[in-house]
């Protein structure tokens, strides 16, 4: 059971769009809406070590994200997108989730 309201779940980041060439990534939440180009250093490091799922950047599965300025055609063949939340998430693991 998740003790948070959906508006403040919805502010969390779900998926994080990796470059693991310039170690950055950019934030989304579970709607596929940017909540930070410029992840924080320790979303970043989650999203590397503690991920619950991850694939490569696909335009055709992907694309519907909105992405940030630095997601350029030739950076996203080197990303990868991670997914960050349970699903369902517990209210457990969202508090482990870093700030963005």
């Amino acid at each position: 059971m998740i003790d948070m309201p959906d508006d403040q779940i919805s502010r969390l980041p779900y998926t994080v769009l990796l470059d693991p060439l310039l170690d950055r990534g950019a934030a989304f939440n579970r709607h596929g809406r940017l909540i930070t180009d410029d992840a924080s250093r320790e979303l970043v490091l989650f999203s590397r070590t503690r991920h619950v799922h991850q694939a490569a950047w696909h335009n055709e599965r992907h694309g519907k994200h909105q992405m940030p300025e630095w997601a350029t055609p030739e950076v996203l063949t080197r990303c990868v997108l991670v997914w960050v939340q349970e699903n369902p998430s517990t209210s457990g693991h969202l508090a482990t989730i870093p700030k963005t």
